[in-house]
């Protein structure tokens, strides 16, 4: 067995020592895909070229031999080199194709309290152990009254404010349940996804685009020691890649009046300013918070105590974006003495700054007192005030009053407020936005073990109380600990809102803590040593939690066919061409990641190799295509249907007024019927989408209906059953029920030619490759 890995400079080098700068080399590289490496490699041919081979400084002084032997070079470098890019230039390209193609949804959930759900389903509910066995470890049910294991009908009548979460059940049990739930998509409170974040916004891309109202992120800050499970030490410029990507795809999906906020340190703030300036521009930059994140640092090498962070918010519209807050308490606001400006406060009427000319005596006519400024200060008026601030009831002297009270009174009257809102202070030095008092917040959840650097609440809170309002849409795609959800949902029970949030997190902390927060928050409201202290405080609650296929899922799932290769051997030209600019996109057309259209002849059997957490191992997965499509289009669903599957028989007939070779006409022989595993399976989703092309600030919701279905060897039987199922549904296709029809398969419904040659009966396989190759990101 061979134990060294000997090199020149170390003889006797450990094996396990060279594997393990392989490793540290292969993850701590910075990588990135290249937007047009070939036009870059050419650029660079071109000057190597001009500066290097044909040496332009001294090209004055060649005679005519050495200007035949840099020709000769520049012909033989360029072909040569011409080759070695297109080929580079491929892989790249292809690499940049396979990151910016919309992902397929590998798995959908949801989690619901019980209230939300019909008493017919209680009974299955209570029979699974699994389920139990989360309520137990989430919510400790144990301890609450007619407990029992299983437990009984009764019991789950009595707590309908835990969640349930269909991962635990069946595929029917969850169809059949999403089913009961009318426009689901106003009904859904929340989305959770498992995803890369720019992946997760990609595939958002239509069916959030300028719906977003605040964001939230609190990216790693670049400093390798912060604990974040992304890359954290890259070069400037990776990094800033990286933070590129996402808001260049958020940034379409914010409302004209809403605002992100970023997060970030002192290491990438003023990079972190130029990218932002550039992408949301200059003018639309509103603030800087400042907040002090802890009292002192145990590592102040320079004799310097970092206390803070920043948060920089941007406007997608600064002319149009208002950061306030709720409405101030003015409850202090009395009018005891009916003065006609109205109700007032007693005010300090002396500041810390000031000069000579705001520093003098002020004599009560009545008591005679002489007040001054106190030591320090200087009154807020000068002497030509104090006659205008008398006549209007602004200066009141006290007829009588302690020794060592004021003579006067200063109010301040409600009509001086600029506003009655709250608005957003620029520094948050209380000590709950502290990041210990974050952690705090973990420990009383009893997730604190499993993320050790959250957002603190408190923190999170009043950002969104300010950035949002009660019917916004709140993303936050750096979810990790979940504590933007956190907020949302508390700030919703405050004021009875209907914010809605979207946290994406890459992190395997998604199952450990991100989700099972949320599950948490939804229960109770308060909570102690990972326990819930009240348990009447539980929410009406629905959230849905879906992963996507991830880069390394799409290059696991390649396969490579080189029938076109092998054809074109014998033609050297045409085979060299083939292999350097066109191989990888021909070669693996057929791969299941790349849209594998032949394969929705069964819809639910799509399948992908998906990596599975900390493990190389690959599991054949099916994949979600109903879900995956519904977002591709943008679709805002109403009603998603449970499968139905039918049974038929058929006969043929005679239609004498064809030609005689084509008289026998296969025809349904009865209706269909509805049976528990029929040959035919549907499944229906009604919904809609904005139009593909509507005026400025006019948005229009077309009226959309997918019908997904099973198809069978004989299209001439799927047909005919589809136009039964059609014409059972009562629906025709000139009906103006639907503005668009999606079906996959072909078909014989009628069409309907509509505006810019678009068809109202559309191919589901077309527009699946239309829009899952519709690119709009960076990289």
């Amino acid at each position: 067995i061979q134990h060294h890995a000997p090199t020149e400079k170390i003889k006797n080098r450990p094996l396990i020592v060279k594997y393990i700068n392989q490793y540290t080399a292969k993850n701590t590289m910075d990588y990135f895909i290249h937007k047009d490496l070939g036009g870059f490699l050419a650029r660079e041919l071109d000057f190597y070229l001009k500066n290097e081979v044909m040496d332009l400084d001294n090209i004055a002084d060649a005679n005519a031999e050495d200007v035949t032997n840099y020709l000769a070079k520049l012909k033989v470098i360029r072909k040569i080199a011409a080759k070695l890019i297109a080929f580079l230039a491929q892989l790249e390209n292809f690499q940049k194709k396979l990151w910016l193609k919309k992902k397929f949804v590998t798995a959908t959930n949801y989690c619901i309290s019980l209230d939300r759900i019909d008493a017919e389903f209680y009974p299955e509910i209570a029979q699974n152990t699994q389920q139990h066995d989360e309520w137990l470890k989430l919510f400790a049910i144990n301890e609450l009254p007619n407990y029992s294991k299983p437990v009984t009908v009764d019991f789950l009548q009595q707590n309908t404010n835990l969640v349930l979460d269909t991962v635990f059940f069946p595929k029917d049990f969850t169809a059949k349940l999403i089913a009961t739930i009318d426009n689901f998509d106003e009904q859904c409170d929340g989305l959770l996804i498992h995803s890369e974040n720019f992946q997760a916004l990609n595939l958002l891309q239509e069916r959030y685009r300028e719906q977003v109202k605040c964001v939230y992120i609190d990216p790693p800050y670049n400093t390798s020691g912060d604990g974040f499970m992304y890359k954290d030490n890259f070069q400037h410029s990776s990094w800033l890649s990286m933070i590129r990507n996402g808001l260049v795809e958020i940034k379409n999906k914010i409302l004209n009046n809403g605002a992100i906020f970023i997060s970030i340190d002192e290491h990438e703030l003023s990079r972190l300013k130029t990218l932002s300036d550039e992408i949301f521009g200059e003018n639309n930059f509103v603030m800087d918070i400042i907040r002090k994140t802890k009292s002192t640092t145990n590592d102040a090498k320079q004799g310097i105590n970092l206390q803070h962070e920043h948060c920089l918010v941007y406007a997608k519209n600064n002319t149009c974006i208002k950061l306030f807050g709720g409405e101030k308490d003015l409850s202090k606001y009395k009018n005891p003495d009916n003065d006609p400006n109205g109700a007032w406060v007693s005010a300090d009427p002396s500041a810390k700054s000031g000069g000579a000319n705001n520093y003098f005596e002020i004599k009560n006519p009545y008591t005679g007192k002489i007040d001054v400024p106190p030591i320090g200060n200087y009154w807020r008026f000068s002497p030509n005030t104090i006659q205008t601030h008398i006549n209007e009831g602004r200066i009141c002297f006290k007829k009588s009053h302690g020794k060592n009270e004021r003579g006067f009174i200063y109010k301040r009257y409600v009509k001086d407020l600029q506003t009655n809102q709250k608005t957003l202070d620029s520094l948050f030095i209380d000590n709950v936005y502290m990041n210990q008092k974050a952690t705090k917040d973990m420990i009383s959840l009893g997730l604190v073990e499993q993320f050790k650097y959250p957002k603190g609440y408190d923190y999170l809170h009043k950002i969104l109380q300010h950035g949002s309002d009660k019917n916004s849409f709140i993303v936050d795609y750096f979810a990790g600990s979940g504590t933007t959800g956190h907020a949302t949902i508390n700030l919703n029970r405050e004021d009875d809102g209907k914010r809605k949030y979207i946290l994406v997190e890459m992190g395997d902390y998604f199952n450990t803590v991100l989700k099972p927060r949320i599950q948490k928050v939804v229960y109770a409201n308060d909570w102690k040593d990972g326990k819930p202290k009240t348990r009447d405080t539980g929410i009406s609650h629905c959230f849905k939690y879906i992963r996507l296929e991830s880069y390394e899922d799409t290059l696991n799932n390649l396969e490579f066919n080189d029938d076109v290769s092998q054809q074109l051997k014998n033609n050297k030209p045409l085979h060299t061409d083939y292999m350097l600019n066109y191989m990888l996109d021909i070669d693996t057309s057929g791969s299941q990641s790349l849209l594998n259209i032949d394969k929705f002849k069964e819809p639910t059997n799509y399948k992908l190799k998906i990596k599975q957490p900390n493990t190389d191992q690959l599991q054949q997965q099916k994949i979600d295509l109903i879900e995956t499509f519904n977002y591709l289009i943008g679709l805002r669903l109403i009603n998603m249907a449970a499968p139905q599957s039918y049974d038929a028989k058929f006969k043929y007939a005679v239609d004498e007024e064809l030609p005689e070779d084509q008289q026998q006409k296969l025809i349904l022989d009865g209706k269909i019927k509805s049976t528990t595993n029929g040959k035919w399976w549907f499944r229906v989703i009604e919904g809609t989408k904005p139009q593909d092309k509507f005026k400025p600030n006019e948005s229009k919701q077309l009226q959309v209906l997918i019908i997904w279905r099973k198809l069978t060897e004989n299209l001439e039987q799927d047909n005919l059953i589809l136009d039964e199922f059609f014409s059972k549904r009562q629906n025709k296709v000139k009906d103006k029920e639907y503005n668009i029809i999606y079906v996959n398969g072909s078909h014989n419904l009628d069409n309907l030619k509509q505006e810019q040659d678009h068809w109202k009966v559309r191919l589901i396989e077309e527009e699946f490759r239309k829009q899952m190759w519709n690119i709009e990101g960076a990289v």
